[in-house]
């Protein structure tokens, strides 16, 4: 018993190393040069503008202080996360290990929305198909048919209203991007149905309360501002999974 308790001490101070390396260094540098990437594609493909400078094209979403604000608010959250995770499947076990890999991909998804306003189709795919290739080999306590429903109920959560919204709208410009849609069908795949609602809803609250403080901080500067959906839906998402509030983890 002394062993295994060993064994699983070293697992999770290991476990733990490698989620602080991956928060503080491999992930931003990651989601650097999958931007610099996307710059550097937009300038080639956009025939008419290839005289313009990358930044121009793709400014970015944030100043440089307050992008190092925002990361270190995300780095809180995700090592909150893991923490909590690890806490509830156990550090040792697959499906801590596959929940990692999820919550480390989210991070560097949320990065790179910050930094360009988009959300890289292959990075959504993978995380779409990979959480229904763990709901069928079991890596994670989620039935298939779940996480099937789950990555549907969180394309009609944003797609229907969207719909509607922008054609409300006197410009038809969408109320939430395509990516955003696809970017949480593809964390309900990871969730089931009733979390990708419940996550999806608590992302608009948030949303509505960072933009109601952008407003109240700096009406001007704010007034045409988009505010990047990614890192909050990615981080209600994990706050579904730590909570756990439909028993995610006794199915």
């Amino acid at each position: 018993m002394t062993g295994v308790l060993q064994m699983d001490a070293m697992l999770g101070a290991g476990a733990a190393a490698l989620a602080l390396l991956w928060i503080m260094a491999l992930a931003p540098w990651i989601s650097r040069a999958a931007s610099t990437r996307l710059r550097a594609s937009l300038c080639q493909d956009i025939e008419a503008t290839r005289s313009a400078q990358a930044h121009e094209l793709m400014p970015r979403v944030l100043a440089a202080p307050a992008q190092r604000r925002v990361f270190w608010l995300l780095a809180a959250v995700w090592s909150i996360g893991f923490a909590a995770l690890w806490l509830r499947v156990g550090v040792s076990s697959w499906s801590a290990v596959a929940y990692s890999l999820f919550f480390a991909v989210l991070f560097v998804a949320s990065l790179i929305d910050l930094d360009t306003q988009l959300l890289p189709t292959p990075m959504v795919g993978a995380i779409l198909w990979a959480g229904i290739l763990a709901a069928l080999t079991g890596l994670v306590p989620l039935s298939l048919e779940r996480a099937v429903l789950g990555a549907a109920a969180g394309w009609i959560l944003f797609s229907l209203p969207n719909l509607i919204l922008t054609a409300a709208r006197a410009d038809a410009t969408p109320a939430v991007g395509a990516g955003d849609i696809s970017f949480l069908a593809a964390a309900g795949a990871w969730l089931g149905p009733q979390q990708t609602i419940a996550a999806g809803c608590l992302a608009v609250v948030f949303a509505s309360l960072v933009t109601l403080g952008l407003r109240i901080a700096r009406p001007a500067a704010q007034a045409h501002t988009l505010l990047p959906f990614g890192p909050l839906i990615s981080v209600a998402a994990i706050a579904m999974l730590c909570f756990d509030p439909y028993h995610h983890f006794m199915a």
